[in-house]
């Protein structure tokens, strides 16, 4: 069951009492739960992106059918995925929905997409530091790719209201491609995936840099839920990840720390993968992804991943009945 739990405070606004929302008291695994919340606004005529489909466009779909004013970008760079999002999208909600068969970089043009559906480092065509490296034999296919600030003038947009990215690693990518819109202030929420593995591989470096960037472009971020870690069969090992609420400093407050706290978790959760032992209590990859139970796979989410975040979660006020 998803929970979500929101408050808007004065303390950590700048005293006397402030209508900023706390970024750190929202609890989902879902973005858009938190796009459509209660206390967050609803600009009418708002524009939304959902960045990264999967087998199914769920936070689209929910924003668009909860939210009857708003439009949505939706972009997904693997062909079937896309194909059945716009399907859905265009059958369900006609025009007030784009669906973009593309990657999120940078800046546009071509790279390789592993089997993963993830964007790869290392080739002729690949730029950035972050996204998937291939395995030896992967099969790779060349996908386009373009950037935030071209989808929102493609679909007529001024602004982005919220952004959920879930691009496997290539989330830093994705928004060093949003320069106008980060600029101008002009990207308001976002809800990223948040796992130091993805993003870095060898190193926690890439996803503290993600951090940093997030912080240097005017945001304040605090993970949206436990992290969540599963057992990783080629390795032994075990990975961990969470996801990411910001809001800009603007209409948005974490506690002071916000970036020290997040950084110590980075590098959590990267040691995680690596140094965990896998047992018969870990969760399995299934769990995480919806695939069918078979008789291994529990969920686990209130886990100590890399000696870091106890089952209390005092550091950022966690508390043991979230899940």
């Amino acid at each position: 069951m998803l929970f979500l739990a929101v408050a808007i405070h004065g303390s950590g606004c700048g005293g006397g009492g402030c209508n900023k929302i706390d970024i750190e008291s929202f609890r989902s695994t879902s973005g858009w739960q938190v796009a459509t919340s209660a206390r967050m606004p609803s600009p009418k005529g708002a524009l939304v992106l959902d960045a990264g489909l999967g087998a199914k466009p769920e936070d689209a779909i929910e924003m668009l059918s909860r939210r009857p004013g708003w439009r949505a970008i939706a972009v997904e760079p693997e062909h079937t995925h896309w194909r059945n999002a716009r399907q859905v999208l265009q059958a369900s909600f006609g025009d007030r929905a784009t669906t973009v068969w593309a990657g999120v970089a940078s800046r546009s043009g071509t790279m390789p997409l592993n089997g993963g559906g993830a964007l790869q480092r290392g080739g002729a065509s690949s730029f950035g530091t972050g996204g998937s490296r291939s395995r030896a034999g992967e099969r790779s296919i060349e996908v386009n790719v373009t950037t935030l600030d071209d989808l929102v003038d493609q679909a007529n947009g001024k602004e982005l209201f919220f952004a959920k990215i879930d691009v496997q690693g290539f989330e830093l990518e994705a928004l060093k491609g949003a320069r106008r819109l980060l600029k101008d202030g002009l990207l308001s929420w976002l809800y990223l995936e948040f796992d130091p593995n993805l993003l870095g591989g060898d190193s926690p470096a890439p996803a503290v840099k993600l951090v940093e960037f997030l912080r240097d472009h005017g945001f304040v971020c605090g993970p949206a839920h436990r992290q969540v870690c599963y057992k990783m069969p080629r390795s032994n090992g075990r990975r961990c990840y969470t996801d990411l609420f910001c809001g800009l400093s603007s209409k948005a407050f974490a506690q002071p720390g916000w970036v020290d706290r997040l950084t110590r978790l980075a590098r959590a959760m990267h040691r995680g993968c690596y140094s965990a032992k896998a047992t018969d209590d870990d969760i399995a990859s299934c769990a995480v992804y919806n695939r069918p139970y078979d008789g291994r796979c529990k969920p686990l989410h209130d886990v100590t991943c890399g000696g870091y975040f106890p089952t209390d979660g005092a550091d950022w006020g966690f508390h043991p009945d979230v899940y």
